[in-house]
């Protein structure tokens, strides 16, 4: 089929082919994004906003149990206030943490645990923290269970931080290793149809232009050859009629 073709059907069909190639590496970046887009969704959707929330958590709670402390031994009732304020704050970010996506089922059940005990320790210290703003002096135990409590309750929110954001930066190099792998596949498989058109065209150079080119060259220096054969029996034809004339002549003159 190909040979029934001319050179310049030949060259258009390289030139398709190449094309075709673009047009394959093009759907396979398409295929591939989706694969992407499921890392980059995970990542905005929940992990990053799980970070962030949980960073704003543990340092409000820090703020909490300062505001606590502070108005249980001054007195000051704008620092009870303050501390419910924060309290609240908690919670409204725990309650957005509660309604992401249950991308991991173990962290969402961390949260929901963290919301239960939030609640518990906020209305235990809530009474706790006022009566000894008030000079009730009678709670001074339970508040030193408070204390240990809230220092449990920092670590808990201190490891949620930390597992959110170690997944969430794998998650980001996830994302950017399946990148740069899509892009080289992408690439090589690109630069695969481009290396086959070259050697079609080359292939296609060398039978329809160079063999061709050699068997002119064979002709004409056949052809010189066979002049050149032509030219050797026309002189010594020459050459024999000129001998036979001096053999003549020398026969007459004896």
């Amino acid at each position: 089929m190909m040979k029934n073709l001319s050179i310049f059907r030949k060259i258009w069909f390289c030139i398709a082919i190449l094309v075709l190639g673009g047009s394959i590496s093009v759907a396979f970046s398409f295929y591939y994004s989706f694969e992407l887009g499921g890392y980059l969704t995970e990542i905005v959707t929940f992990w990053q906003p799980a970070s962030r929330h949980a960073l704003a958590v543990k340092t409000a709670f820090v703020d909490q149990t300062n505001f606590y402390q502070l108005g249980a031994a001054t007195g000051n009732q704008e620092k009870m206030k303050a501390a419910q304020e924060k309290a609240d704050e908690i919670q409204e970010t725990l309650d957005t943490m509660t309604m992401l996506p249950p991308v991991d089922p173990q962290s969402a059940a961390a949260v929901k645990t963290l919301v239960a005990d939030h609640k518990t320790y906020t209305q235990e210290a809530q009474a706790v923290y006022l009566a000894l703003s008030k000079g009730d002096a009678s709670l001074k135990d339970k508040a030193d269970a408070l204390s240990k409590k809230s220092e449990a309750m920092k670590e808990s929110m201190e490891n949620l931080h930390r597992g959110f954001n170690n997944v969430l930066q794998v998650r980001i190099n996830d994302f950017r290793r399946e990148g740069m792998h899509q892009r080289e596949r992408t690439l090589a498989l690109y630069i695969g149809f481009v290396v086959l058109s070259l050697i079609l065209i080359g292939v296609i150079m060398k039978r329809s232009v160079r063999r061709p080119l050699e068997r002119l060259a064979f002709a004409i220096n056949e052809g010189a050859l066979n002049v050149a054969d032509a030219s050797q029996q026309v002189a010594g034809a020459g050459q024999s009629l000129s001998e036979g004339a001096s053999n003549q002549a020398s026969a007459i003159e004896e």
